[in-house]
């Protein structure tokens, strides 16, 4: 069979190449449409500063021998009083855990004061306070019960996905094991839904197994595939295992 005319091979070749132009260039589109909008939502939900307001049922927990409150607000508006409280608690539960797993915020290599009441304190995060509810006369008001944990979240962009990211959920002994870590990531998980967020993400050290168990088997999240187990990076030899894991939730 004779060759294509050299001007029909040039011409086929143009014409791959535009429709490979044109198809970068849509998709290119169709990113930076998808990342307005996930910024969009992000935006919207930060605005949003107590999730409470939009799941008033969730404000009160009275269950298994507990009577607890919880109140949402910004880490602007969290007084430096209870923002070392919550600094105090979340040192309590975790140092000996990071450090162990050569672990902390921004990289460290273990637990730093510094940096955790920066990652505490960073204008992004978002809180649930618990406290202690009422005895029973109801005269206790919002901030007045006994501080007995929070939970910290975000929301963000991760991979041009919009996100909840749950930094944070820490409870004092007296109210662990009763139901309520659920009753607050269910909170989230609703929020998430209702601003239009893909996923709940969270991380978790390996070596803290009661933490593992909690999320994969009571909250059904999974290894996310942005873990970096599961990255084509750490199938080399050369990678050395990772003390944490990344899972998520995600709704579709």
């Amino acid at each position: 069979m004779p060759a294509p005319p050299k001007n029909a091979t040039r011409a086929a070749e143009k014409q791959r190449k535009k429709e490979k132009r044109e198809q970068a260039a849509r998709e290119a589109r169709e990113g930076d449409a998808a990342l307005k909008l996930a910024k969009e939502k992000v935006q919207q939900a930060n605005e949003a500063t107590d999730l409470l307001e939009s799941f008033p049922v969730f404000r009160k927990y009275e269950r298994n021998g507990i009577n607890v409150v919880m109140e949402g607000c910004a880490a602007s508006d969290v007084p430096k009083e209870l923002m070392q409280k919550i600094f105090n608690l979340a040192k309590a539960n975790m140092e000996s855990l990071y450090n162990e797993a050569k672990f902390g915020p921004f990289d460290s290599e273990g637990w730093d004061d510094r940096l955790k009441m920066r990652e505490l304190t960073e204008k992004e995060a978002r809180y649930v306070i618990v406290r202690s509810g009422s005895s029973g006369d109801g005269t206790e008001g919002e901030g007045e019960g006994e501080f007995l944990g929070f939970m910290q979240y975000r929301w963000e962009v991760e991979d041009e996905e919009e996100i909840a990211y749950l930094y944070e959920l820490q409870l004092l002994p007296e109210v662990t094991g009763k139901g309520l870590g659920k009753f607050l990531v269910s909170l989230l998980e609703l929020a998430a839904r209702k601003f239009g967020m893909v996923a709940v993400f969270c991380t978790v050290l390996k070596s803290n197994t009661r933490a593992v168990k909690f999320y994969k088997d009571k909250m059904k999240f999974s290894v996310d595939e942005t873990s970096p187990d599961v990255t084509e990076d750490a199938l080399s030899d050369e990678v050395p295992e990772y003390t944490y894991e990344i899972l998520s939730k995600r709704f579709s």
